[in-house]
């Protein structure tokens, strides 16, 4: 029989590009045109329907081993531009001294091309060979016009208009509590439901999920109704938002581009690039719904000493932060809570609170 294998390679320091393509048949006919015994070997597989197909065989447990490709984050975008030098600048969540003034400076030009690239492959391929976002922009055109005539694929399993149309309007949604009626208001609840699932499976989207993180696990707290989405790659929410390149380029705070979409989409890609999400490749989310005292914290994750630690995305110290003050009043326990900016490092020791840069690394061992 014909064998699919799938070679994976880096390219541009850290630019992973996937080659498939159908090999010969292993080895030579024998006699009676009967095939020789071969040797187990290992096999890769890949491809957006690579969830559904495994519904469809008898699974080998204990045999396969799942690896997750996420697209590139900030420091293997530094690396594919050449800037690998700056990795060494990059803070990580335990940093409380602020960086050199022009080090802070230069990783924030390159992160707000960031988010104007995002880490697609060809995308960050493209730019890093013309540095024009000019050059880069069709790729991304192209790209969402793939995964629209890809949806062909799933026309047995859900409707395609629906999917084709969730599809477009969640990047706009990033950020947001999703509601069902907001994405396609003429639909059944129960069919844009199915549509969520299919994009889910296919890693197109990322469900975050709210918890009251009262204790571990952290899914044991959660309510299934109430979510937020997360898309595939914040290069691809810039271009469905329509958000013009130049003015991100040209925006000092972050916050301000695309009602901080855009920044709250940063942050969870690299925390699931980086550490497989909240916990349990999950990604999560504190939100309080009592009457006239509503609050919501962007994220909730496991550190590394199995500590919950609050996460918001904020343009800077200034602001009264008053659903990440409700969090630590609700979970005393609670040693730290993390705020995210474009601002320099700094501590606020009174309030338990480490203002951080929106560049710092989650990644337990640092990429060098």
């Amino acid at each position: 029989k014909k064998r699919w294998s799938v070679y994976v390679r880096e390219r541009l320091e850290g630019l992973i590009t996937i080659e498939s393509w159908l090999h010969r048949p292993c080895g030579r006919r024998g006699r009676k045109g009967r095939a020789p015994k071969i040797s187990c070997q290992q096999s890769l597989a890949a491809g957006s329907l690579l969830e559904f197909a495994l519904d469809e065989i008898s699974f080998p447990v204990g045999r396969v081993e799942f690896a997750w490709m996420h697209p590139l984050c900030f420091a293997e975008f530094l690396m594919a531009l050449e800037a690998g030098i700056l990795l060494q600048h990059l803070p990580s969540l335990d940093t409380r001294t602020p960086l050199p003034a022009a080090i802070h400076e230069k990783l924030l030009d390159y992160l707000r091309r960031y988010f104007v690239v995002g880490g697609m492959p060809e995308a960050v391929a493209t730019f890093a060979e013309s540095r024009s976002v000019a050059d880069m922009a069709p790729v991304h055109r192209n790209l969402s016009t793939a995964y629209l005539q890809d949806f062909a694929k799933y026309a047995a399993r859900v409707d395609r208009d629906c999917l084709e149309r969730v599809f477009e309007e969640l990047p706009a949604q990033t950020g947001r509590q999703t509601k069902y009626t907001a994405l396609y208001p003429e639909k059944r609840i129960e069919t844009i439901k199915k549509c969520l699932q299919v994009l889910e499976r296919a890693s197109i989207i990322r469900r975050v999920r709210s918890t009251t993180a009262q204790g571990f696990p952290l899914g044991a707290s959660t309510a299934q109704r109430i979510f937020k989405c997360l898309f595939l790659d914040i290069g691809l929410v810039q271009h469905f938002c329509g958000v013009a390149p130049a003015d991100i380029l040209a925006e000092k705070d972050f916050l301000k581009t695309w009602r901080g979409t855009l920044a709250e989409q940063f942050v969870g890609q690299e925390l699931l690039a980086q550490r497989g999400g909240s916990a349990g490749d999950r990604l999560y989310y504190w939100s309080r719904a009592a009457r006239g005292s509503a609050a919501e914290v962007d994220y909730v994750f496991i550190d590394d000493e199995n500590r919950i630690v609050p996460l918001e995305v904020k343009s800077g110290p200034a602001g009264r932060l008053k659903s990440m003050h409700l969090f630590m009043a609700e979970h005393p326990e609670c040693e730290q809570g993390l705020v995210f900016s474009a601002a320099n490092v700094t501590v606020l020791a009174e309030q338990k609170l480490a203002f951080l840069p929106l560049y710092t690394q989650f990644r337990r061992d640092r990429i060098s």
